[in-house]
C-alpha cells in the first residue's frame, strides 16, 4: 500500500510539469523530458522522506519550494527565458493543482461518503491508516489537467506567448516583487498546509489571483 501511495504522490507532484509540457509541446525534446522527470522524482521522493524525518518541519519547506523550483528552472530551459518570469508562473500552477485538488478531494470524500477531515500531514506519512480520499482525488485530478492544458495550448499559440516570455526584460524591482510574493505564499502555506484540504481552497483561489495579476505585470511591456 505504501507504495501506491508513494507512486500517486509523485503523480500529483508532476502535474505542473505536464501541464507547461501540454501547453508548450511545440518546445518539448526528449532530454527536457526526461530530465525533468528525473528531478520530479527525486524532489516528491526526497520530500517523502525528509517529511518522516522531520515532522516538526513544516510541510511547505518538503513539499513547495523544491517542486516549484524544480518547475521554474525546467520551464526557463524549456522556452529559453529567464527564470524569474516563470516563477510566477510556477507559484500559480502550483497553487492551480492545490485548487482542482481541494475541488477532486471533496468529490471523492462526498463519493467515498467519508467523514475523514482529510488532512495532508496524515496521508504525507503513508501509513495504512491514511486518508485514501487524497489519492483518490490525485487520479481524478489526471484528466482534469489535460484538458486544461490542451486548453491552454490553443490559446498559448494564439497569443504567441512563448515568444512574449522570451523577449520579455525585467528589472531588478521585478526581481524584488516575484522573489517577496513567493516567501509571502511559503508563509501562507506553512499554515494553510496543515489545515484540511478544504480550507486550502481559499488560499489556492488567492494565490491563482496574486500570481496571474504579477505574471501578466510582468510580461505586458511585450505585448
Amino acid at each position: 500500500m505504501s507504495a501506491v501511495l508513494l507512486a500517486l504522490s509523485l503523480i500529483s507532484g508532476g502535474y505542473e510539469m505536464l501541464f507547461l509540457m501540454i501547453g508548450f509541446r511545440e518546445y518539448v525534446t526528449w532530454r527536457i523530458a526526461i530530465i525533468w522527470l528525473s528531478l520530479v522524482i527525486i524532489t516528491m521522493s526526497l520530500g517523502k522522506v525528509a517529511s518522516n524525518l522531520w515532522p516538526q518541519v513544516p510541510l511547505a519547506y518538503f513539499w513547495i519550494i523544491p517542486i516549484v523550483c524544480v518547475t521554474t528552472f525546467m520551464s526557463s530551459r524549456l522556452l529559453y527565458t529567464q527564470w524569474i518570469l516563470m516563477l510566477p508562473v510556477a507559484i500559480f500552477l502550483n497553487a492551480l493543482k492545490r485548487l482542482v485538488g481541494a475541488i477532486m478531494g471533496v468529490i471523492a470524500k462526498a463519493v467515498a461518503q467519508s467523514a475523514s477531515p482529510m488532512l495532508l500531514r496524515q496521508a504525507i506519512g503513508l501509513h495504512s491508516t491514511a486518508d485514501i480520499n487524497l489519492f483518490l482525488a490525485s487520479i481524478m485530478m489526471l484528466p482534469v489537467i489535460i484538458i486544461l492544458g490542451m486548453l491552454a495550448h490553443r490559446w498559448l499559440v494564439q497569443v504567441s506567448a512563448a515568444d512574449f516570455l522570451q523577449r520579455a526584460r525585467v528589472n531588478i524591482s521585478d526581481y524584488l516583487l516575484v522573489i517577496l510574493f513567493f516567501a509571502i505564499y511559503i508563509i501562507a502555506y506553512v499554515f494553510a498546509m496543515e489545515w484540511s484540504v478544504n480550507a486550502q481552497t481559499y488560499m489556492a483561489i488567492a494565490a491563482i489571483v496574486t500570481f496571474g495579476i504579477i505574471g501578466s505585470y510582468l510580461i505586458s511591456p511585450c505585448l
